[in-house]
């Protein structure tokens, strides 16, 4: 970003004068700044009301891993110890994720309903 924002201010100055300058740069940085916070809180939250399967299997594998865990979570029974199975979790999410790849269209929390069992 400082290489990018050198580079304009190099490029701007040599066209036209200081304030041509600093209002390219400024109006830059804004936009880049109204992009990353954009993307940023896009990335933030995820409704499993809302989001089908096909864009959360192409969230990344971040948020995949997030969502699983979670689910992990939600579906085991309140009186479970708090013992964390990730050969389980990592096979609960191969099963959705072949599920969610064959059903694209389909809610998550629907496929996460029918594959990993109602709330206990």
């Amino acid at each position: 970003m400082l290489f990018l924002s050198f580079t304009v201010i190099m490029a701007v100055s040599r066209v036209g004068g200081l304030m041509k300058t600093i209002t390219t740069l400024a109006a830059i940085l804004a936009a880049a700044s109204a992009i990353s916070v954009t993307t940023a809180k896009a990335a933030d939250r995820l409704d499993l009301n809302t989001v089908k399967c096909g864009e959360w299997i192409e969230s990344g594998k971040e948020n995949i891993g997030a969502t699983m865990a979670w689910l992990d979570g939600y579906y085991q029974d309140e009186s479970a110890p708090p013992i964390i199975d990730f050969d389980k979790m990592q096979a609960d999410a191969a099963k959705l994720g072949k599920f969610c790849r064959e059903n694209k269209d389909l809610g998550l929390g629907t496929a996460a309903e029918k594959l990993l069992g109602g709330k206990k």
